[in-house]
């Protein structure tokens, strides 16, 4: 038994299903715990969630803070592969938060997991550069065509734009930094412009015109679950080391809430 009369094979099963639930396409979703005598007092050691080939439009996994907090987690574990984020394709993602908190109540009587507090912990993305390309051509509707190198934590953009009646080749050389966390910005630009070298001021203005690359809040709707400390470039991919944690659950999400 894991907590009252539910057995280990029932909660993980229904957990995975209300995961499920908030995934779109032919979603793959796993969930394992590890319990052992100390979760008979509510203490559940771990909890792995492994999902892939799945879409959504935000982060799929809130914390409800008015929950009781009588259940405590102490390791949640999460490996995401190749899905989809508003529009991004991410190969890879991996979490480890420790020192989580959930209702043991609703997880006795309803076999539902909702976690009222999270810890903070540590983790990776890695994203290839071809589903990066794409994701700026929907991001910016001018830019036309654009190709990335990603290789010894440099990137190389070469791209087409439109600016109104003007077709804009450009290239850009740089470095991918997070100053804040939260963004991809790609700085310390050297550019050419239709084949000719262009000025600091020029590099810098091509640049900004596509940063951020990436804003983790704003355009992934991440709400605050990912800080990024390092960003690695190599082999045509960018890994991010960052600190993460399961955010509080925002009122549009808490409004559709199922606690049983």
């Amino acid at each position: 038994m894991l907590f009252g009369g539910v057995t280990k094979a029932d909660f993980e099963r229904a957990a995975a299903r209300d995961l499920k639930t908030v995934l779109r396409g032919d979603a793959q979703v796993r969930v394992t715990t590890r319990p052992n005598l100390a979760t008979v007092g509510g203490t559940l050691p771990s909890a792995k969630i492994e999902a892939s080939a799945f879409s959504a439009n935000g982060l799929p996994l809130f914390t409800v803070p008015s929950l009781s907090q009588s259940g405590k987690l102490d390791r949640l574990v999460i490996q995401l592969r190749e899905f989809d984020l508003r529009g991004l394709r991410v190969e890879r993602l991996e979490a480890l938060i420790p020192g989580c908190r959930f209702d043991l109540n609703l997880a006795i009587n309803h076999k539902k997991i909702r976690l009222s507090r999270s810890g903070e912990g540590t983790g990776t993305v890695q994203i290839r550069a071809r589903d990066l390309e794409q994701f700026v051509l929907k991001k910016y509707p001018a830019v036309k065509a654009i190709q990335m190198t990603l290789q010894n934590d440099r990137i190389r953009v070469v791209a087409e734009a439109d600016l109104g009646n003007t077709r804009l080749k450009f290239s850009i050389d740089g470095r991918m930094e997070s100053a804040d966390g939260r963004s991809l910005r790609l700085v310390d630009p050297v550019a050419e412009i239709n084949g000719s070298p262009a000025s600091a001021a020029s590099a810098k203005a091509l640049a900004n015109s596509i940063n951020p690359v990436l804003h983790l809040d704003r355009d992934l709707g991440l709400y605050g679950a990912v800080d990024i400390t390092t960003i690695k470039l190599d082999g045509n991919r960018l890994i991010a080391t960052a600190a993460t944690r399961i955010p509080a659950s925002p009122a549009w999400v808490l409004a559709r809430v199922r606690f049983f």
